[in-house]
């Protein structure tokens, strides 16, 4: 056999060769397509129901926070009222007020006019009658001159009662400022209701309050 007939032959074996494998590929190429269609069809058709689903979800939310507004109002409106929030008085505080005794009562108190009245006059027989002295043992005697003002300007303004007296001394400016700091007992206001009474002149004070003036009666 000659050498053209083996190349002949050779090449045609070789073209029958590639035209088996030719075929091959081609329906290999033609699965592979099909494959990744059916692969892009599938994602498709998932994206297409995750957005579906999304879609539905957000309609859902929306609804929902729609009906938990509407039932937030509604509740407001059904709702009784909150008590009010206020700010009450509290008068059982403690206040630090530094004032002096002098500045309790106006110039032109009653109070003021009776001392005036009581230290221009001669006192000095109840001086001479206080038994606690200098220079001897014994507690210090209260002024004879306030427990008579004391007792006219109580009288002036219709308070006859010692227990009372001593009440408003604690309570009423115009007591403290004639007791000018001074602690008096309901007993001795009581064993020094002769001084005033033994006064040969009174002064001459109305028994109606002044401008502004509280006449304390009894409770």
């Amino acid at each position: 056999m000659s050498t053209a007939v083996v190349s002949k032959r050779l090449a045609e074996g070789l073209m029958n060769l590639l035209a088996e494998r030719r075929a091959e590929v081609k329906c290999a190429l033609e699965s592979w397509r099909f494959v990744a269609v059916e692969a892009g069809a599938a994602r498709e058709r998932e994206a297409a129901a995750t957005g579906e689903h999304a879609r539905m979800s957000d309609k859902s939310t929306g609804d929902t926070f729609g009906d938990d507004l509407q039932a937030r109002a509604r509740r407001q409106f059904d709702a009784p009222r909150p008590r009010p929030r206020l700010l009450r008085a509290d008068r059982r505080q403690m206040l630090l007020q530094p004032t002096h005794l002098d500045d309790l009562i106006p110039e032109d108190h009653r109070a003021r006019l009776v001392w005036a009245f009581v230290e221009s006059l001669d006192l000095g027989a109840f001086l001479d009658s206080v038994e606690s002295v200098e220079g001897r043992a014994g507690r210090p005697a209260i002024d004879p001159a306030v427990l008579i003002t004391m007792w006219l300007y109580a009288t002036s303004v219709g308070v006859g009662s010692a227990r009372e007296i001593a009440r408003l001394i604690r309570e009423h400016d115009a007591y403290r400022w004639i007791a000018g700091g001074l602690e008096i007992s309901h007993r001795t206001l009581s064993g020094s209701r002769g001084l005033a009474a033994s006064l040969t002149t009174a002064p001459e004070v109305p028994v109606t309050s002044a401008p502004g003036e509280h006449v304390p009666r009894g409770r």
